[in-house]
């Protein structure tokens, strides 16, 4: 066995071992039928050969439409095999992210040591919010697994027209299980233009990236008369953006004119019909037009503010909508790990300056996920999927970068 592979257990056994224990000592603060964002509740019709529908607020069995297919289609996998138990989902959660810490190490090869890999292997692996984020029955970890994965393959095989098709797939696969993920062809392109790859090397990306995004997207067409991948879009836009906007506008807070909102409109979680379904979509597009054009100065504040909680929040409540008494009390650890957060970033941005053009992919995966996570409703969630990349350019500022020794990242296609 090579020292690669003992390095990679052992982080993968280190961020198992911490993640089984947090959430074994959560689980009976936990609430066992909690159902955020209806994922188990669709797993659970799925598996019983319902379709992709859940109950909604009115208890009516409805198609949904903002949740992608992905994460709830393992739900219902888990529930076949062991029941609607809450302690298998969150097992599973546990396993795709020491996975992804082992992945870390995998990516972080690629211009690191082996000894500086498994620092930022490790890092990944005790980051305080990603291990708590294991206690939530949400999309987030096989999303952050597939993302990891498909960035591996463009970092180790960049040159090798197969990778690209096979990261486009996996990034694919990844956007089926979160909605935020639709312009990551958008990152290919970028690292395909800044490493000088050609043509098809960005043709193949698309040919894996595009065909599955677009079943799901005509399935919605069908359905609904819209062509969209997700409604999570469009309901963020007013939810998130043009309450946060409303409210400083009229001295409201954002949960006031939320629900304002919701109550006047619904939501668009899911499809009941034509004409209800048509009124409430385009009575969401007027409102986040006629909210948001007028004040692009304060959008623009919004949005750096966003960056800001999105990158150095500590996650106060990241549990908050999990547990039967949610406290909201002090905690004398948000302040220390926020300096900590702030010196994570800083060290990334020293490590993207010291490896130059080697550091797009990563930071290019970076500013997308903080651009688009960002903004009125983000929270430390949304840092989880870029915790590997900042975790190896951070390790990067402070040892530099080494050279890819293997062959197969710099040979020419023939």
């Amino acid at each position: 066995m090579s020292q690669q592979t003992k390095v990679c257990i052992a982080v993968f056994t280190v961020a198992l071992a911490i993640r089984v224990i947090t959430v074994a000592a959560l689980l009976p603060e936990l609430r066992p039928d909690a159902n955020w964002d209806y994922y188990r509740d669709i797993g659970r019709n799925i598996a019983a050969g319902n379709g992709f529908v859940a109950v909604d607020p009115s208890g009516r069995l409805l198609p949904n439409v903002m949740r992608p297919p992905g994460y709830p289609v393992l739900i219902a996998a888990l529930v076949k095999l062991g029941g609607d138990n809450l302690g298998l989902f969150l097992s599973v959660n546990c396993v795709l992210a020491a996975i992804t810490s082992a992945l870390t190490v995998v990516l972080a090869l690629r211009w690191l040591s082996l000894r500086a890999a498994a620092v930022a292997g490790v890092l990944s692996a005790i980051d305080p919010d990603s291990v708590v984020r294991c206690a939530t029955v949400m999309s987030d970890w096989l999303f952050i697994m597939l993302l990891t994965l498909g960035v591996c393959v463009l970092a180790w095989r960049p040159v090798k027209l197969w990778a690209w098709f096979l990261a486009g797939l996996i990034w694919s696969l990844a956007v089926l299980c979160r909605p935020i993920g639709i312009w990551l062809w958008g990152v290919a392109v970028i690292v395909a233009f800044a490493e000088r790859r050609r043509l098809a090397h960005v043709a193949l990306f698309l040919a894996g990236f595009l065909p599955l995004i677009g079943l799901w997207t005509a399935r919605n067409a069908m359905l609904t008369g819209h062509w969209f991948f997700s409604t999570a879009p469009t309901y963020n836009m007013v939810v998130s953006w043009a309450s946060a906007i409303k409210g400083r506008e009229t001295g409201q807070t954002t949960e006031a004119v939320q629900h304002r909102y919701l109550k006047e409109f619904g939501d668009l979680e899911f499809y009941d019909g034509p004409r209800a379904f048509d009124e409430r979509i385009g009575a969401y597009r007027r409102i986040a037009r006629e909210v948001m054009r007028p004040v692009p100065f304060l959008m623009t504040k919004e949005a750096v503010l966003g960056w800001g909680k999105l990158l150095l929040g500590p996650g106060q409540r990241a549990l908050e909508l999990w547990v039967r008494k949610p406290d909201r009390g002090p905690r004398w650890w948000a302040i220390p790990y926020t300096l900590a957060l702030a010196v994570l970033v800083a060290l990334a941005v020293w490590g993207t300056i010291r490896l130059k053009r080697a550091a797009v992919l990563p930071a290019a995966l970076i500013v997308y996920c903080v651009v688009s996570g960002g903004g009125p409703g983000t929270n430390s969630r949304f840092r989880c999927p870029i915790i590997p990349e900042l975790a190896i350019l951070a390790v990067a500022g402070v040892v530099g970068g080494t050279a890819p020794t293997s062959r197969q990242t710099a040979e020419p296609e023939h």
